[in-house]
């Protein structure tokens, strides 16, 4: 028996990769650490919080 995730995440992370592609270059001229956009739950946790 294998695991799939729900159509839903897996969306949102193809979107997430996109994103941050589209925008790499204006969160390195902000300094934004590359480890924090290297995951999605990093990256949204630093959002909610504006620290780690």
């Amino acid at each position: 028996m294998s695991y799939r995730r729900k159509t839903e995440v897996g969306e949102e992370r193809r979107r997430y990769k996109t994103f941050c592609r589209d925008n790499f270059k204006l969160m390195e001229k902000i300094g934004l650490p590359s480890f924090i956009i290297e995951d999605y739950d990093t990256f949204i946790y630093f959002l909610m919080h504006g620290a780690l």
